[in-house]
């Protein structure tokens, strides 16, 4: 495990509280969450909070190169950026190999995927052109802002109340 992992978990420890029981609750309840490349998804859409719990598979933080700290920024720019997504750092789990994955969890939104012309205007009508720097995901810049938004398929957008709402792009700055 590399030292900011180290780090990262020992803060977590340091909070007193571990996996909170409600996120326990969470997982327990949904024994087949949804899976993607990054995350192990669970929801919660009973309670009054209808949140997502994000279980970051073992020592995965986003885009291959990046860190642990670099993961928890993007959670910080987006809840920034949209701040109706309320992104919420809940733990750290470490398995028995020493392997560290981020729990986060973030609002539940409601709504089918948009479609790849959908997406695609959303994010050039903010501003964004397409970009093409050799990366293997669909990703957005705006120059001006200096703002990457990575991975942008469809998948990663849902549209909720007529507005489109990002659920797990990767935003950097450049």
């Amino acid at each position: 495990m590399g030292e900011e992992a180290k780090s990262l978990f020992a803060f977590a420890r340091s909070l007193g509280r571990g996996l909170p029981e409600a996120v326990k609750e969470r997982t327990r309840n949904n024994p087949f969450p949804l899976s993607g490349s990054e995350h192990r998804v669970f929801f919660n859409v009973r309670s009054a909070d209808a949140r997502v719990l994000k279980i970051a598979f073992p020592d995965k933080f986003g885009r291959k190169e990046h860190t642990p700290f670099q993961y928890l920024e993007r959670w910080v720019l987006m809840s920034q950026l949209v701040p109706a997504t309320r992104g919420k750092f809940e733990d750290c789990i470490m398995s028995q190999a020493g392997t560290v994955s981020i729990v986060m969890s973030m609002q539940f939104f409601e709504g089918p995927h948009p479609s790849s012309q959908e997406a695609h205007s959303f994010i050039t009508d903010l501003g964004f052109e397409l970009l093409s720097d050799g990366s293997s995901t669909l990703d957005y810049i705006d120059r001006t802002r200096g703002l990457i938004l990575r991975d942008c398929h469809p998948k990663n957008w849902i549209k909720a109340d007529g507005a489109l709402v990002p659920i797990d792009i990767i935003p950097e700055l450049v």
